[in-house]
């Protein structure tokens, strides 16, 4: 089982070589209250995708907002804040004995700065084996 979901900062980073100005990013859990910035952001990252498939009604371009709010009481959800802007977000849930990874996605001007990849870290911790 995942560990209980709390408001506390679960990594603060210091992106240094890896973002502009060495900014500091939390991961954090998402609440609630984060699912609309969190959709958006979605449907932001996954242009890049669609695009590449010709394909605009792809699931994470589709979801509704009720949707994503429903997936906060089975999924752990995460997001990874810069300056107080949410620039990814992660989330996984648990299904028998496998951690499944329902989405990872990272603002397009922050992709290939290693922001994915700790989210992935994270989502691995709450989850040991």
């Amino acid at each position: 089982m995942p560990r209980a979901k709390t408001q506390r900062t679960l990594k603060t980073l210091r992106l240094g070589v890896l973002a502009r100005d060495k900014e500091l990013m939390n991961i954090e859990h998402a609440s609630i209250h984060d699912a609309a910035e969190i959709l958006a952001l979605q449907k932001l990252a996954y242009q890049s995708e669609a695009a590449l498939w010709n394909d605009y009604m792809i699931p994470p371009l589709t979801q509704t907002l009720d949707s994503l709010c429903a997936q906060f009481a089975s999924h752990v959800i995460l997001k990874a804040v810069i300056e107080g802007e949410i620039v990814g977000s992660a989330r996984a849930q648990q299904q028998g004995d496998t951690c499944c990874i329902g989405r990872l996605l990272v603002h397009p001007d922050r992709q290939n700065l290693g922001i994915g990849a700790q989210l992935m870290a994270a989502l691995e911790a709450e989850f040991p084996a």
